[in-house]
């Protein structure tokens, strides 16, 4: 029974009658030298060795490309934050030469207005938003004039803190003794953001 699934096996001698045979193929690879038959053994491995290593390379380029677009993205990035500080130190430059220009037209106004007082000290302080700090000596009568005046000519002023302190005969002394009143005055520049 077991010859008519395995013909080809000798059930005399033991062995098989394909392998005995020189002329198949197991018989001619047999009858190779040995470099021969090891060369024959590493053929069909190095075919099968060849998709992996084709893989590999395939990856191997892939991932080369994807390095060379992260550094042309990267590249660009640089060139455009590059751009965008350039353009911001212009928009500062043109904001700063307006502000300037509009902190002296309000200097002069306030120039102008206080003619008829003593102006002691007036400072701008532009971190940030600019804000003013003026001392003024004068009559009270006269400071709320310049104020209310002030106030209107320039809406953009804002006040913040206005200190007033009365002369005493001991400062009379030593500043004009037509001043009846010092005042502190504190206004903040109201910016448009448009």
């Amino acid at each position: 029974m077991i010859n008519r699934y395995f013909h080809r096996i000798d059930t005399r001698n033991g062995q098989w009658q394909y392998f005995s045979r020189p002329y198949n193929s197991w018989g001619k690879w047999a009858s190779f030298t040995p470099l021969k038959q090891y060369f024959g053994l590493l053929l069909p491995f190095a075919f099968l060795l060849s998709f992996p290593a084709h893989q590999y390379w395939q990856n191997q380029n892939t991932l080369a490309e994807n390095f060379a677009e992260l550094q042309r993205k990267r590249q660009q990035l640089d060139h455009q934050s590059r751009l965008l500080a350039v353009l911001q130190q212009k928009a500062q430059r043109h904001l700063s030469q307006a502000m300037t220009a509009k902190l002296a037209s309000i200097h002069q106004q306030i120039q102008s207005l206080a003619a008829d007082l003593s102006l002691t000290h007036s400072q701008w302080q532009l971190q940030g938003t600019p804000a003013l700090d003026l001392k003024i000596q004068g009559h009270f009568a006269e400071i709320q004039q310049f104020l209310t005046a002030l106030l209107r000519q320039i809406p953009e002023l804002a006040l913040l803190s206005w200190h007033i302190r009365k002369n005493d005969e001991t400062d009379n002394a030593e500043t004009d003794s037509h001043f009846s009143v010092e005042s502190s005055l504190s206004f903040q520049l109201q910016i448009d953001k448009e």
